[in-house]
């Protein structure tokens, strides 16, 4: 798909629906990035283990949701090589079958289970810069650098 295309199809998506532009756009991204070999589901079931340690409503937990992993988290592959991180930790991003960014946060600490939070964007999810490039790159989206000129 073009970005002209892209364009298109956000434009009649907005007239078909009534939505907003940043709603018919994430919407039509999800659509664009959820095309899966025929006959084959693009979505899966992706379980994480979040919560922290000591008060019980913050217990550990699974937490689990409908998507796809454009990063999977790997402590290996994944670490962050920015300043101001915790120590060993590693990132997952994931696409929701919703047309949100999920991005789950752990450390190879077993005293740090991770976290999950999610976003309506990439551009606006909390993790390292240097992991968004990452999954920038997967997703095929380019770097936007806004001048006010």
């Amino acid at each position: 798909m073009t970005n002209r295309d892209k364009k298109d199809s956000i434009r009649g998506r907005m007239a078909d629906t009534g939505e907003s532009f940043n709603v018919a756009r994430r919407k039509v991204e999800a659509a664009t990035a959820g095309q899966a070999p025929e006959g084959e589901d693009p979505w899966e079931l992706i379980e994480v283990e979040v919560g922290t340690e000591g008060a019980p409503a913050n217990r550990r937990h699974i937490e689990t949701f409908w998507g796809r992993w454009v990063l999977a988290p790997d402590p290996e592959k994944t670490r962050t090589i920015e300043p101001n991180h915790p120590e060993g930790a590693y990132y997952g991003v994931a696409q929701t079958r919703r047309g949100r960014i999920a991005v789950y946060a752990a450390t190879v600490s077993p005293l740090w289970p991770g976290t999950l939070d999610d976003y309506d964007t990439l551009a606006a999810a909390r993790m390292p810069e240097d992991i968004r490039r990452q999954a920038a790159a997967v997703l095929g989206i380019r770097e936007v650098i806004h001048r006010d000129i």
